[in-house]
């Protein structure tokens, strides 16, 4: 039974892309999927997932789905219902062992979480959280949330706390430095305000994390995780850093590696939110020459630099020795 991998996406509200999601998860085979912004009709697809269909396959892995409106959804329950909004669902493995945990969200409409405690055939233990947080929600439903899953993960501590899920919010910790800068310039309509908004959740939720001592799998060299189906004021891609992956201490022994992948998606002409995965090793299979290049790399580079940090003051003791030797040319 694979322990490592764990996929979270936001579907976007779109059946085909939980088509896609279906093919990556008969490649990965990972022990938990989990699912923010589900199409209100996907039932279906959530047997898909499952492999509810494929019971006599020995080769399938099969799930068990919980959301947040019903402790778990049982095949006689995805038949009967044909149409059930759901924020949150987690999907997991049968063979682990999984209870639910109940929160006390008092959460509005523009955010929802679940949590599910998980134990390993080794007997380990750990709490995994799915949140959702819209563009517009208040301050008051993050603030909500965390609460919600410091007063649950009591038992277990945050060391072995794992949350997933689509923020909409950017901060240093997961985004570009560049993208993390404020301009008080904007109004309430514009995409700059949205901007603001984002830095603004992001300062909140990063100050949250680090009190609970959480590790950010996020890595920069993965890019974006979102990317819009509209151009920026440059002219380049609309894309977003909204995504994250926050492990405790004992759960990163397990997940250290974050990768993300774009789910095939034929309906739209967006990649929309991309899938992260977690595991305890990369899931790509490198070729010998890559593995070689990597090496010569690390070995080779001192320190990286971020060019969007240079100024002028540091060119200043080369342009001084410059005017020494171009002093007087004549022709």
């Amino acid at each position: 039974m694979s322990q490592e991998n764990i996929i979270s996406l936001n579907v976007d509200r779109q059946i085909s892309k939980m088509k896609g999601l279906a093919k990556l998860a008969r490649k990965l085979k990972p022990m938990a999927i989990i699912l923010q912004d589900l199409p209100n009709i996907c039932n279906p697809q959530i047997r898909e997932l499952c492999n509810y269909d494929n019971t006599a396959d020995p080769r399938m892995t099969y799930y068990d789905a919980y959301t947040s409106h019903t402790n778990r959804i049982s095949l006689d329950f995805i038949n009967d219902q044909t149409s059930m909004k759901r924020e949150n669902i987690i999907m997991v493995d049968k063979r682990i062992k999984v209870k639910t945990i109940s929160l006390n969200q008092n959460l509005s409409e523009l955010a929802s979480m679940l949590g599910i405690q998980i134990q390993l055939e080794d007997g380990r233990r750990f709490q995994l959280y799915s949140i959702y947080i819209r563009p517009r929600a208040e301050y008051r439903d993050i603030e909500n949330i965390f609460k919600a899953i410091k007063n649950t993960n009591k038992e277990l501590g945050n060391s072995r706390t794992l949350i997933l899920g689509d923020i909409n919010a950017e901060a240093a910790e997961w985004a570009p430095y560049d993208r993390t800068i404020l301009n008080s310039h904007y109004n309430q309509r514009s995409d700059k305000h949205y901007h603001q908004v984002k830095l603004s959740r992001g300062r909140t939720i990063s100050t949250l994390l680090k009190n609970m001592k959480l590790t950010i799998l996020n890595k920069l060299e993965c890019g974006p995780t979102y990317y819009g189906n509209q151009l920026a004021r440059d002219d380049s891609l609309q894309t977003a850093y909204i995504d994250i992956a926050a492990v405790g201490n004992k759960a990163h022994r397990i997940w250290k590696n974050f990768e993300l992948v774009e789910i095939e998606n034929a309906n739209s002409i967006s990649k929309g939110h991309l899938a992260m995965v977690i595991s305890a090793r990369y899931m790509s299979q490198k070729t010998p020459e890559h593995r070689k290049a990597i090496n010569i790399e690390k070995r080779e580079t001192k320190y990286k630099y971020p060019l969007n940090r240079l100024t002028e003051k540091h060119f200043i003791e080369l342009k001084m020795r410059l005017n020494k030797k171009c002093q007087d040319w004549e022709r």
